[in-house]
């Protein structure tokens, strides 16, 4: 006859049972932990180590993945775990050029390989639309249209819409009455003048231009939808500007630098404001409503480095009394809801994070960092991830994720600027090829013979790259395709 358990066993025996299911759920919970945390068992070691997270993604997608020559199951987009240390990765599909990439991945890292743009082999270069001359060429920020300018000494355009598989084009002939001087209004044939394609707003409807004519500079907001009301801001204004740039997405608002001085301007309600920054000599926008600038030199031979805010009662500086022969620069970006400044003073590149409420005061430094010339420009990509800062022949690009400084040498033949194929390419012409890079210097692919000097734009949805080349009658529009 089965004997009843005492009650004083029965509750030890659920104390045992409950005690195994508690711990069986903590080493579940614990082992649950160190997976998502990327941890495994090293058997040959005996340890228990944390591995690095790698995210692949590819234009275009479905491309194969290796991983110290390893082949990976899965096409990007795909992601993959490494041991932390260094580690050498290659993306290819057929018919593409083969990505490569060596790096370090430390345990516990999420490293972001999701930039990948793989270039066809076959890449010939299609002729869009050909000229007498393209004296200028400027690429829209939306990246669906470019402005040719093709009369070198009249204001004639060509505005070339890309949105589509077949571009098409018109002609833009800006009204004589808002460039012609006074003097000559009347005259069927204005005087020659000099066009400058300044900058798009970022709506990719107005154009900044500057017009030079006699000895004298105006600057005329261009519309690109609606000639007829394009406006000489210089007149409107009654202003000597020196310099000019649009305010966010918003082609009626800008800022000038006139007199020294920078202030906004309201083309639509007609007014200026007051003085934001006074004895500048130059300043560059961030944001919508925000820009760095540098004074000119004082008396003692020194200049300084400022920032102002839409708000601000006044600038907050940056840097002071440094010699005026030391180049000064600043660029700002807000990255993940962090704000980090990056401040050229010479040969050096310093790098901050934080809210500009108190000037530099304000800010947590991250480090400092020799580029080994005077830098000419520091600017972030359009993400907010690199710092690129441009020394001569010399450039240097800073992730901000990784607080990691690449440095590369530029050869003999490049030219003095760069183009930004997309946040994560840049484009270079060499020799008369533009060359595209990952943004810390590495796949230099040559796409096309290319004029250095001129637009080089990716389209919008990345199936084309279009460029200005040269031919025996003139110049050409022409693009190669990079999604077969």
């Amino acid at each position: 006859m089965h004997k009843r358990q005492s009650k004083r066993a029965q509750i030890i025996q659920l104390t045992i049972i409950y005690s195994l299911m508690s711990l069986a759920v903590i080493a579940l919970v614990a082992v649950l932990a160190l997976v998502v945390m990327n941890y495994r068992f090293n058997v040959a070691t005996g340890t228990l180590e944390q591995r690095g997270l790698i995210q692949f993604a590819s234009t275009p997608s479905g491309a194969t993945v290796e991983v110290d020559a390893t082949t990976l199951p899965s096409k990007t987009s795909t992601k993959y775990s490494v041991d932390a240390g260094e580690h050498r990765f290659a993306v290819w599909r057929e018919g593409y050029e083969t990505w490569h990439k060596a790096a370090t991945i430390q345990a516990g890292s999420l490293t972001w390989f999701n930039y990948i743009r793989l270039v066809p082999k076959d890449r010939p270069v299609k002729e869009i639309s050909s000229y007498a001359a393209i004296h200028a060429s400027l690429a829209s920020p939306t990246q669906r249209s470019i402005l040719l300018h093709i009369e070198a000494d009249r204001p004639v355009f060509r505005l070339v819409d890309v949105s589509s598989t077949t571009p098409q084009g018109q002609t833009l002939v800006l009204p004589p009455t808002v460039y012609a001087a006074p003097s000559s209004v009347e005259t069927p044939t204005p005087p020659p003048v000099v066009t400058d394609l300044v900058r798009w707003d970022e709506s990719g409807r107005y154009v900044l231009l500057k017009i030079t004519q006699e000895a004298q500079t105006e600057w005329v907001v261009m519309d690109t939808q609606n000639i007829a009301q394009s406006v000489n801001v210089t007149r409107e204004f009654s202003l000597s500007i020196a310099a000019a740039d649009f305010s966010g997405r918003s082609g009626n608002i800008l800022y000038i630098l006139s007199d020294h001085t920078v202030r906004r301007l309201d083309i639509t309600g007609g007014t200026i404001s007051r003085a934001l920054a006074d004895n500048a000599a130059d300043f560059r926008l961030y944001d919508d409503n925000a820009f760095v600038y540098t004074t000119r030199p004082s008396d003692s031979g020194t200049h300084a480095l400022g920032v102002y805010r839409d708000g601000d009662l006044q600038p907050h500086l940056l840097r002071s009394d440094i010699p005026s022969a030391t180049p000064l620069s600043a660029a700002i970006m807000t990255y993940y809801g962090v704000t980090y400044t990056a401040i050229s003073e010479g040969a050096a590149l310093t790098m901050y994070r934080g809210q500009l409420d108190n000037g530099i005061e304000g800010l947590t430094k991250i480090g400092t960092y020799t580029i080994g010339a005077p830098i000419n420009s520091v600017e972030f990509n359009s993400t907010g991830s690199h710092v690129v800062a441009r020394a001569g022949s010399t450039y240097a690009t800073y992730s901000v994720e990784d607080a990691r400084l690449t440095s590369m040498q530029l050869p003999r033949g490049a030219s003095a600027d760069f183009t930004w194929i997309d946040a994560m390419h840049l484009g270079v012409v060499i020799d008369g090829v533009l060359t595209m890079r990952d943004i810390d210097g590495s796949n230099i692919v040559a796409l096309m013979p290319a004029i250095a000097g001129q637009m080089h734009m990716l389209s919008r949805n990345g199936t084309f790259v279009y460029s200005i080349g040269t031919r025996d009658s003139g110049a050409t529009l022409q693009r190669i395709t990079m999604v077969l």
